[in-house]
């Protein structure tokens, strides 16, 4: 009885922690979104680690509250994974490749396909267009600093 209290203090926590973060991440423009670290636990979670699902849809709430806050289309970050999952991950297999190497090319595949994706959605409903600058560079080496930390 008491694990189960305590996984759900744990639960809690992050939700509290990623909510926070979220609101440190729309003020102050330098902090990366973690769309990368997101998109690597998806899509080992779906394929290659099987890692346990326990923060699933927590994380679809994060990346939901990140697209509404940053003012991306809704659900955007939703079809550029699945994009990107049957484009180019679904036929590789994990066991020819160097792991770094995957979670370095996931990061940077999750940010090129979600900005492009977006840059789409924008021509087609004649709305500004997304500004592609530095710090998409930056989200890139962050989140993938994070990952090595997380997944390795």
């Amino acid at each position: 009885m008491r694990k189960i209290k305590s996984q759900k203090t744990k639960e809690l926590f992050l939700f509290f922690v990623l909510f926070t973060y979220i609101i440190f991440s729309s003020v102050y423009g330098l902090l990366s979104p973690f769309l990368g670290v997101i998109y690597c636990y998806f899509i080992f979670n779906l394929k290659y680690l099987e890692i346990k699902k326990k923060y699933f849809y927590l994380l679809l709430v994060f990346t939901i509250l990140f697209e509404v806050n940053h003012g991306f289309f809704m659900f955007s970050s939703f079809a550029t994974f699945i994009l990107l999952y049957f484009m180019f991950i679904d036929e590789n297999n994990p066991k020819q490749y160097n792991l770094k190497s995957l979670i370095f090319g996931f990061i940077v595949l999750s940010y090129i396909f979600f900005y492009y994706f977006n840059y789409l959605l924008s021509y087609l409903f004649g709305l500004e267009y997304p500004v592609l600058g530095f710090h998409y560079i930056q989200y890139i080496i962050i989140d993938f600093l994070i990952a090595l930390v997380l997944f390795l």
